[in-house]
C-alpha cells in the first residue's frame, strides 16, 4: 500500500499553537540577545541590560520551547498515523456513537466517534477517534450508520487510527451522546 499523506491527521490547534508560540519564542529571544549584546554598550547601568536581557531571552526560551514540543507532538502524531496507513490492516468501522471532547477551537468543541470493527478472527473491537472538528460529514439523513476507516497495526491492536476524512462517511447517520 502506498504512503498516503492526508492533510486531516493530527490536531490544527496543536499545529497553529506551535506556530505561533516557536515564532514569538524566537523573536523575545532575539531581543533578549540584543539586549546582551548591542544596548549594553549603550551608557546605561549595566545591570538594567543585563537584567532586561536574561528577561527577554528567558520568556522567549520558555516560549519557543512550549511551542516547539507542540510542533514536535502533532508531528508525532502525524508520522504514527502515516505509518499505520502504510503498514497497517485496515477495516471498515460502524460509528455507534459521538460526544463532545472538553477542548474547542473558535468556540466549537471536539466531536469524538466510537467506532466498532470486527477483525478477521471475528472479534468485535471499539475504538475512538481523535476529536474531530469538521462537523458537517457526521450528521445526514440516513438510516444507514456512518462508516469509517480504521487502521490497526497488525501486532498491536491497541496502535489504531480512524480515519474519519474518508469519503465513507458521506452517506451515514450518527448517533450523539451529549455527555
Amino acid at each position: 500500500m502506498e504512503n498516503q499523506k492526508p492533510k486531516h491527521i493530527g490536531n490544527p490547534a496543536l499545529r497553529i499553537a506551535g506556530w505561533i508560540l516557536s515564532g514569538m519564542g524566537a523573536l523575545w529571544l532575539a531581543l533578549g540577545a540584543a539586549f546582551l549584546t548591542i544596548w549594553a554598550n549603550v551608557p546605561m547601568d549595566e545591570g538594567e541590560a543585563w537584567v532586561m536581557g536574561a528577561v527577554f531571552a528567558g520568556i522567549g526560551a520558555v516560549m519557543l520551547l512550549i511551542g516547539l514540543t507542540l510542533l514536535l507532538a502533532d508531528g508525532k502524531k502525524r508520522k504514527h498515523a502515516r505509518r499505520l496507513m502504510a503498514e497497517g490492516t485496515c477495516y471498515e468501522a460502524v460509528v455507534v456513537n459521538s460526544y463532545h471532547s472538553n477542548t474547542r477551537v473558535n468556540g466549537r468543541p471536539g466531536l469524538i466517534l466510537e467506532c466498532r470493527y470486527t477483525d478477521e478472527r471475528g472479534e468485535a473491537h471499539l475504538v475512538k477517534s481523535d476529536a474531530q472538528y469538521r462537523f458537517a460529514a457526521f450528521y445526514r439523513n440516513s438510516t444507514e450508520p456512518a462508516r469509517v476507516k480504521v487502521w490497526v497495526d497488525p501486532y498491536d491492536a491497541k496502535q489504531y487510527f480512524v480515519d474519519v476524512g474518508d469519503p465513507l462517511l458521506a452517506d451515514g447517520s450518527v448517533t450523539h451522546d451529549d455527555r
